[in-house]
């Protein structure tokens, strides 16, 4: 999940950091977004980015490849493809006994809160996932939150604290192959999916922070981080499906060069906004060259950039390389998905009849330049997030409508996603909770018995059926 749109998700996927300047850039950010949304803009800057353009930033040439022209691997589907899964974080799974609520006030929410900040997914949660009919998950890498959390939230007690972020790797690493086995077990794909760069909480830094991509050197950092994952993860199987890393690139205060047209508006030139770095087609050839230096056995998911959004796929050259699978995030239009986020809770439902954007039609407008594309270049297409939150009328329709749409492209996805930030997980009524941001209010929870769930099931059933003759594990 960029940090305005994936901010809620990392930033409410369980580990909310505690950090306040990055609670700070994430208000600012998505009201930004939000606004920008709500007009139906359609955001980019200049002239179309081409994945063989190299920005300011880190050399992607220095970073040499391993050739293996051949790449047999990759003339088949990725595994268990199309991916019907769910990006997951955190542990309020249904199928764990949820906290007694006997007690209350501020004894109540620190028990919540510890509860909480308890174990990771574990090998049983993917075991349950599995049941479900989920064929894939979303499982992140992302150190920088957990040792902010290590840090800050648990007052120095936890195990974490004062860990480098070497030692943090290795711990995270361990974790992974843990879930990684049991997918294995269980038949189900992993793709690894992280954001959070630069790692080191105490820089300040965000991966939608100028200062992040206006040093090169904390760019080659985040290429080196990533190739550790490359390496280690090298000789799995076909239960680890693809790399997604820095999943919605984005820079807060990017500066147009040139007037541009939002809708029919002018924004003049100079104008700070939210839009994809310059640097970012540099960094992401980068990443592929270090994924391939060790990994030439897995898929490596790309996207053109702006926050992962669907519309940056107009007029998108793809970089030159095998075993990539293309992304975008859904969450659009972000006044419906976002509703109450960071804003005033405004009255709104899906469908609409006052309102294009909310409608079937609509979303389908909105993810035309994606599908539009990978069908053009023969690619597999990858929603790699979409969701809404839970209090927004109608999410639940808006939901199974993408999922029908995804279906009909036979395009890959992930929803968000379930035992993290309470506004995406389905496990909760559709109440609106006015401190979200804050806490998982158990007193929302319900577990597997609601309608965003049963959606969620209905469409994992057609894993199910598919599984009977599936081999692939």
């Amino acid at each position: 999940m960029g940090d305005s749109l994936a901010a809620v998700r990392w930033r409410l996927s369980g580990t909310l950091t505690a950090n306040a300047k990055d609670m700070k850039r994430l208000m600012v950010s998505l009201v930004a977004t939000v606004m920008l949304s709500w007009t139906g803009l359609s955001i980019s800057f200049g002239e179309p980015v081409s994945g063989r353009e190299a920005g300011a930033g880190v050399n992607p040439r220095s970073y040499a490849e391993n050739p293996n022209p051949d790449e047999p691997q990759f003339k088949a589907p990725p595994p268990g493809w199309p991916w019907r899964g769910m990006w997951i974080a955190g542990n309020n799974f249904p199928w764990r006994h949820p906290l007694p609520l006997t007690v209350s006030g501020a004894a109540r929410q620190d028990a919540i809160d510890h509860h909480l900040q308890g174990d990771e997914v574990t090998a049983t949660d993917i075991a349950h996932l599995a049941a479900l009919g989920v064929n894939s998950v979303a499982i992140s890498v992302d150190v920088r939150s957990m040792l902010a959390v290590a840090n800050v939230a648990t007052r120095n007690t936890s195990p974490l604290h004062n860990l480098t972020v070497d030692q943090a790797l290795v711990v995270k690493m361990r974790w992974l192959d843990t879930i990684l086995d049991a997918c294995r077990k269980n038949g189900v794909v992993a793709i690894l999916t992280g954001s959070q760069f630069p790692m080191d909480p105490h820089l300040g830094l965000t991966q939608i922070s100028p200062e992040y991509w206006g040093r090169p050197a904390l760019q080659a950092d985040t290429v080196r981080r990533i190739g550790e994952f490359a390496k280690h993860f090298s000789n799995r199987g076909r239960e680890l499906g693809a790399y997604d890393f820095l999943t919605e690139p984005l820079v807060n205060g990017a500066t147009p060069t040139d007037a541009i047209l939002f809708n029919g508006k002018t924004v003049p030139a100079g104008t700070k906004l939210f839009g994809t770095p310059r640097q970012w087609p540099a960094l992401q050839e980068a990443i592929i060259r270090i994924i391939r230096k060790y990994d030439h056995r897995h898929y490596i998911i790309i996207k053109p950039g702006y926050g992962g959004e669907p519309g940056a796929y107009a007029g998108f050259t793809a970089p030159d390389h095998n075993g990539l699978i293309y992304s975008a995030h859904m969450y659009d239009p972000h006044y419906f998905t976002h509703n109450g986020i960071y804003t005033p809770l405004i009255r709104n439902s899906y469908p609409s009849p006052l309102d294009p954007n909310l409608t079937r039609a609509g979303l389908e407008k909105f993810l035309k330049p994606f599908f539009e594309w990978t069908r053009a270049n023969h690619a597999y297409a990858y929603v790699g997030e979409f969701s809404s939150n839970r209090w927004s009328k109608g999410g639940d329709q808006y939901v199974a409508d993408l999922i029908g749409i995804f279906d009909a492209h036979n395009a890959g996805w992930e929803y968000v996603g379930a035992g993290g930030w309470n506004g995406w997980d389905p496990s909760y009524n559709s109440v609106f909770q006015p401190d979200a941001l804050q806490h998982n209010d158990l007193t929302y929870w319900v577990g597997i018995n609601t309608p965003r769930w049963r959606i969620l099931i209905d469409a994992y059933r057609q894993n199910l059926r598919r599984a009977r003759s599936y081999t692939g594990f």
